[in-house]
């Protein structure tokens, strides 16, 4: 879980931005800040302990509906991208 920022805008149609920061070594303990931090934005790796990335986003995505994920790998698997896509993901890095 990565940095997460929130923007909105105000009365003057300026952007006012946020930036909070969560930051988990495991899908469980990812999946446990997100839903308490709700960032409006998150980098999510493939591998991880307790709970892999796949499995994270989808619990992640099935609490925090308005959430954008960029799902991170640095390999190559068949299938990844689609998947990540079909869970909700908003890109992949």
């Amino acid at each position: 879980m990565g940095l997460a920022f929130r923007c909105r805008k105000n009365k003057e149609r300026e952007i006012d931005v946020q930036a909070s920061a969560g930051e988990a070594t495991d899908g469980e303990t990812g999946v446990a800040k997100c839903e308490k931090l709700r960032p409006d934005i998150m980098l999510l790796h493939a591998v991880m302990m307790t709970l892999n990335g796949l499995d994270s986003l989808a619990k992640i995505k099935a609490s925090v509906h308005h959430l954008m994920v960029l799902k991170a790998s640095s390999a190559e698997e068949d299938g990844i991208v689609e998947q990540a896509s079909s869970l909700g993901a908003s890109g992949y890095i």
